[in-house]
This record gives structure tokens, C-alpha cells and sequence, in this order.
């Protein structure tokens, strides 16, 4: 783990520095997995530059809290910087509410709704990686 120490004037200037990809890249030659935790996204620009030296972004959302309108800024955000985005986690879900899921909630039964990230195929022996439909209506 590695803390953040002294805040610097502007830390997403240092989170896309050369010295950070340089970090990174030994880290990636130690490790197998290289989890960055960051602020929220629509707060401050370090998850974008971060987004665009990892391999891929996981965006967090807060069930009951996180704003549909705030949750597609962050993914139109993600997609301005070429992040690749490989999906999405809803945390702090009330289960024995209906809201979320019906009167199927307390069943377990819910729905998925997927969408490729790329409209063409993977290349051959490639991985398309699906992630969460966001309707904007």
C-alpha cells in the first residue's frame, strides 16, 4: 500500500507524470493485480488521468445516492480520456426493499441488462468485456 503522503499543488499533473507510469510498470513486474483507489471521479480529474495508465476502471456506485445523471457523467468522462471502462459495482443495496427489485425481491430474481463496449467482434482469441446498459432516458 502505498499513501498519498503531502498533498502536492496539483496531484493529477504527478498521477500522469512519467515517474507515475515508471511506478506502475514496476509494480506491474512485481505484482499480479495492482488495485488504484481514487476520489470520486466527478469531484477531481485524478480517476480520469488514472484511468488512462490502468488497464481498465471499475466505477463504484451507491445504491440510493449515486445519481443516474452523475453516474453517465462519469462514464462520458471515462470515454473523453479513452479510459476503458470494464464495468460497474452497485454497493449498499437494501435487498428487502422492493424499490430495486419488485415484488421479485425477495425471491432473488433481478435483471441484467448488458451492452458491448465495441460494436465489432473481438479479435481472435480477444475477450469482449460487457458492462452495464446506461439508457439515458
Amino acid at each position: 500500500m502505498l499513501a498519498t503522503g503531502t498533498l502536492p499543488p496539483n496531484p493529477a499533473e504527478l498521477l500522469g507524470s512519467q515517474k507515475m507510469k515508471n511506478l506502475l510498470a514496476e509494480l506491474e513486474s512485481k505484482y499480479d493485480v495492482i488495485i488504484i483507489d481514487s476520489p470520486p471521479l466527478n469531484v477531481v480529474t485524478d480517476a480520469a488521468v488514472l484511468g488512462t495508465v490502468a488497464d481498465g476502471v471499475v466505477l463504484i456506485a451507491r445504491a440510493a445516492v449515486t445519481e443516474k445523471s452523475g453516474l453517465m457523467y462519469a462514464v462520458e468522462q471515462l470515454a473523453n480520456v479513452r479510459a476503458p471502462l470494464l464495468g460497474a459495482v452497485l454497493n449498499d443495496v437494501d435487498f428487502e426493499s422492493n424499490r430495486y427489485y419488485g415484488m421479485y425481491g425477495k425471491y432473488g430474481y433481478y435483471q441484467y441488462n448488458y451492452r458491448y463496449q465495441n460494436a465489432e467482434p473481438p479479435a481472435e482469441g480477444g475477450l469482449r468485456i460487457p458492462v452495464p446498459f446506461l439508457n439515458k432516458s
